[in-house]
């Protein structure tokens, strides 16, 4: 599994950021996973969580590859 993250910081009325951590995950199993997940905590500078997102996908055969996406939107991000 590899993933890399980016934070986008907009200008307006309120500050707020985007913060999006992709990566690729893969089933190197030879079994159907019916339901996987990427879990992704979000923490300030100062190690205290911010936000949680996820990331799910149905039926990853055996040898797929997952290209997944895991976001969050705020002031904090």
């Amino acid at each position: 599994m590899s993933h890399s993250m980016t934070v986008h910081e907009f200008t307006g009325g309120a500050p707020q950021s985007t913060a999006v951590v992709t990566g690729r995950a893969q089933n190197v199993s030879n079994f159907t996973i019916g339901s996987a997940m990427i879990a992704v905590n979000f923490h300030d500078k100062s190690k205290n969580l911010v936000a949680s997102a996820s990331a799910t996908k149905q039926n990853l055969h055996p040898g797929e590859v997952w290209d997944f996406v895991v976001k969050t939107v705020g002031p904090d991000a």
